[in-house]
């Protein structure tokens, strides 16, 4: 999959292959998620209307989809968000659990092998994505008139649940033709 930096491309002898992760790190505000909006730009332009990206946004960046749309001419038509001209091949998700995104990109992922169709998966950002049972938690909290300082798991909970899910994720990935970016 062709990337926006000429020198990662060089590198990595083309791009990033298909069956891996890639993870996407730095600053606020350096630049990853335009890095990855743009690496979706190029795979649509490569692999034609024989493909599929999968946008996961858990901070809801994109909820306002003209950075996608005007921006990237990505134009997801899975009706999360309005925009002019849908494209069937782009998909937004707007996800805050760990359990839901990462149940869901697994099944993306399983799809791609399934119907050997291309696929990219944006995953941003990965540090916002919390266990099902604090949200859980939360809304009970919430309903009974206040916020209580209890969550369901300990503090242990977001990266074991974070580990068993990306090792799931690394046991079917290597056999499809999918690549999930992560920010």
């Amino acid at each position: 999959i062709r990337m926006p930096i000429v020198m990662l491309n060089a590198i990595l002898a083309g791009g990033i292959s298909f069956g891996r992760v890639v993870n996407c790190y730095g600053r606020q505000q350096s630049g990853k998620s335009t890095f990855s909006l743009q690496t979706a730009q190029y795979f649509l332009e490569d692999y034609g209307d024989n493909c599929r990206v999968v946008i996961f946004d858990t901070e809801a960046s994109f909820a306002d989809s003209s950075r996608l749309e005007n921006g990237f001419n990505l134009s997801p038509s899975n009706g999360e968000v309005e925009v002019v001209n849908p494209d069937p091949r782009v998909l937004l998700h707007f996800t805050a659990t760990i359990e839901d995104t990462f149940n869901m990109i697994i099944k993306y992922v399983k799809e791609s092998k399934e119907l050997n169709l291309p696929t990219l998966i944006i995953l941003d950002s990965l540090s916002t994505l919390v266990p099902a049972r604090d949200i859980e938690e939360l809304d009970k909290a919430l309903n009974k008139g206040g916020i209580e300082n209890s969550f369901a798991g300990g503090m242990m909970a977001t990266p074991r649940i974070m580990g068993q899910k990306i090792s799931h994720l690394l046991g079917v990935l290597p056999s499809s033709l999918a690549t999930v970016i992560t920010i």
